[in-house]
């Protein structure tokens, strides 16, 4: 199961996606795909609006050490196999994966609340009862 802090970044990793290919100039789309068959058009959002938890996140990404930051970026915002990032950054498997999992321990610990151990709280007074 993944974790609210996964998700978060998931979310984040396609925002830092779209947001680094606006600053490219490249379009977002081809003129062909808002087409309808009628020959109307119809029009989207250009942007995802980013929340208060994505902006967080992004700053306590910046904080964080370079070799974590690059880590989160190949994991949530480059296209490929985790083989191919881990190639490109010069680590073997375990040693990405490691990064990885400290980089989460160390944002899970700057956002707090319900990303501290990824389960909401009222989630997690229910899991810790059924655990009893």
């Amino acid at each position: 199961m993944r974790t609210n802090l996964e998700n978060l970044l998931s979310e984040w990793g396609g925002w830092k996606a779209g947001h680094n290919r606006t600053g490219l100039g490249y379009p977002r789309a081809s003129a062909f795909t808002r087409m309808r068959v009628d020959g109307g058009h119809w029009h989207q959002p250009a942007v995802g609006l980013a929340d208060d938890d994505l902006r967080r996140v992004d700053d306590a990404i910046e904080a964080l050490h370079p070799d974590a930051r690059v880590v989160l970026a190949a994991h949530y915002i480059w296209p490929g196999l985790v083989k191919n990032k881990a190639d490109r950054l010069q680590l073997s498997r375990s040693s990405y994966y490691f990064r990885i999992e400290s980089a989460h321990q160390q944002l899970s610990h700057a956002m707090g609340g319900i990303y501290a151990r990824g389960y909401e709280p009222i989630l997690s007074r229910h899991v810790e009862a059924m655990s009893v």
